[in-house]
């Protein structure tokens, strides 16, 4: 079949990359789907989940301020560096474009926070292209001022400079 049933009542249209098509989802099931992430080893899978939710946002079925806490909560763990790509670049997207001043300000320190350990501390025994998206994203949303001083700590500092773009390096 073209979708994917995974509890008995969640469809995951074209789950099997067969065709091409707008799937959304109705309003308030962003984070339900969202909830299926743990059990979905498949990237193209967990990328036809955060399409639909995505969607969702630019129609205004799904805040952009719940589509940022949730890929704080999921992005983290992500390991599919195309998909994390992705997810980094629709993060920006929805900091800068869909949420009001207020979300904005409320959200902004959380998802710099979130970008940034992906590139540094524990993590940085990811992939290279992993921690290359996490930084790229993190330069691309930082707005606070901890994170655009972080930012010419790093400019200034050149082992820090050297640490931060070593990470192209690899």
């Amino acid at each position: 079949s073209a979708g994917h049933t995974l509890s008995g009542r969640t469809l995951l249209p074209n789950a099997n990359d067969f065709g091409y098509g707008l799937f959304t989802t109705d309003p308030g099931n962003g984070d339900a789907l969202l909830a299926l992430l743990p059990r979905i080893k498949d990237p193209l899978r967990r990328w036809s989940i955060w399409s639909m939710v995505w969607e969702a946002v630019r129609e205004a079925k799904f805040g952009p301020d719940a589509f940022l806490r949730q890929v704080s909560h999921w992005l983290p763990s992500e390991q599919e560096p195309l998909l994390l790509a992705a997810l980094s670049e629709r993060t920006q997207i929805a900091l800068r474009r869909y949420c009001t001043d207020a979300q904005r300000d409320s959200m902004a320190a959380e998802t710099e926070a979130v970008l940034e350990a992906g590139f540094t501390g524990a993590t940085r025994q990811r992939d290279a292209s992993v921690r290359t998206s996490f930084r790229r994203a993190f330069i691309n949303v930082a707005q606070t001022d901890a994170s655009r001083a972080r930012l010419h700590a790093w400019i200034v500092d050149s082992e820090s400079a050297d640490a931060l773009t070593s990470i192209d390096l690899h």
